[in-house]
């Protein structure tokens, strides 16, 4: 049996530090240097965060740029790929200020320094953008097939908060190039690069997003484009849903976590401000800022929420929140896995109704504290949750 982690009796801090430790696993954290940041961050401390998590990614990239110095290049790699995801936390409880400076200069060294990472990943990758509209999306592509074949393809869409390097990393990209996958990884509105360099924030019809990623992989001669898998994660797993219904190219769909509507965790969060927000917004305002004055993950969710919708104020959010969701599950042919976690703390119950929504192939899996991957997305338990959920991938793929 697992037993209870817990660095912070705070759920939203102690959840976030176990995400980021849980990477380890991939080589972009190590135990000790996220154990320090716990002990030296109070709960409800974002600055405090910020500048453990920045000052520890500096550390740690100089070193690496010390060891490529001297011809150290494992070493350097090594550390390139640990700083990008310290860089990565370093902005988690500083957007109250969407114009804050440090965000953009987080993301950016998050980003540079993962590419410096790059040449010591064990699968080649390609930095490029895919047309999308009037502009371009940031995407990585990971060359898991071998040369002269065509490979299956999984797509990875991140959620509310992540970005395409944490796909890679965190997301079991790394494990599904292992297994012959080409990878492709996403910053889509709303997301990392995308949102902070382009102020591209989420919008409702999430296939007008997916539809070109797919048609990009049709340009490719190393594509298999019968065999193409889509994954959305957290909150990415409702827009790759909506997509789905749209997108009948995709062949095989994982819903990590499941949900077709926000709605769930506006009501469990914030009761009764979701009808204020329509109704009566400066009340909404008021409530809401009220009811997540003592919680921190509450005063994120508020705060992340204006910046990734770019929303004036709380109740702008929660409108724009909640118009995310989709009623046409029905319309999904690709063949779909749900998932579910028994300590699911943002959208209980919601996995479930997707499930029943599907008419098409489909399965329905909830990770279970028994085998320790009893965390929203799996947080914490990274490579047995990829070993699921890739088996399954693997068994859909060769029928």
């Amino acid at each position: 049996m697992c037993r209870r982690v817990a660095f912070y009796d705070d759920a939203s801090y102690n959840f976030e530090i176990i995400r980021t430790l849980s990477h380890a696993v991939n080589g972009a954290a190590d135990i000790n240097e996220c154990m320090n940041v716990a002990e030296n961050v109070s709960a409800g401390d974002g600055e405090a965060w910020y500048r453990e998590f920045m000052n520890l990614a500096e550390r740690v990239e100089i070193f690496g740029n010390q060891c490529e110095s001297r011809g150290h290049l494992l070493s350097a790699y090594s550390s390139y790929l640990r700083a990008s995801n310290y860089y990565r936390m370093a902005d988690f409880y500083i957007h109250a200020n969407p114009s804050d400076e440090r965000i953009k200069d987080c993301s950016r060294h998050a980003i540079v320094a993962f590419k410096k990472a790059a040449p010591g990943f064990r699968h080649p990758m390609e930095c490029f953008q895919i047309p999308y509209e009037k502009n371009r999306m940031p995407a990585y592509f990971l060359k898991g097939g071998k040369p002269g074949t065509k490979a299956p393809v999984f797509i990875i869409f991140n959620g509310f908060d992540g970005n395409k390097e944490e796909s890679i990393y965190g997301n079991h990209g790394f494990a599904a190039a292992d297994r012959g996958y080409h990878v492709l990884a996403v910053d889509g509105p709303g997301q990392g690069e995308f949102l902070r360099e382009q102020n591209h924030y989420f919008r409702p019809d999430y296939e007008a997003v997916v539809t070109p990623v797919v048609d990009y992989l049709y340009t490719r001669e190393d594509v298999d484009t019968d065999r193409i898998a889509l994954m959305g994660v957290s909150l990415g797993g409702l827009l790759v849903g909506s997509a789905a219904a749209h997108e009948n190219r995709i062949k095989a769909l994982i819903a990590n976590s499941g949900l077709t509507s926000t709605k769930t965790y506006v009501d469990l969060a914030f009761p009764k401000i979701g009808e204020l927000a329509y109704s009566d917004p400066a009340r909404c305002n008021e409530l809401s800022r009220k009811i997540a004055e003592n919680d921190s993950g509450k005063r994120w969710a508020l705060e992340n929420g204006r910046f990734v919708f770019g929303a004036e104020d709380n109740a702008g959010f929660i409108r724009k929140y909640l118009e995310l969701g989709f009623d046409d599950a029905h319309k999904i042919t690709a063949t779909t896995l749900v998932l579910d976690s028994d300590g699911e703390h943002f959208f209980p119950g919601c996995a479930e109704e997707m499930y029943n929504q599907l008419t098409c192939p489909k399965t329905l899996m909830v990770m279970t504290k028994r085998e320790c991957v009893q965390f929203h997305c799996q947080a914490g338990g990274e490579l047995y949750g990829g070993q699921l959920i890739l088996n399954w991938l693997d068994e859909i793929f060769r029928s």
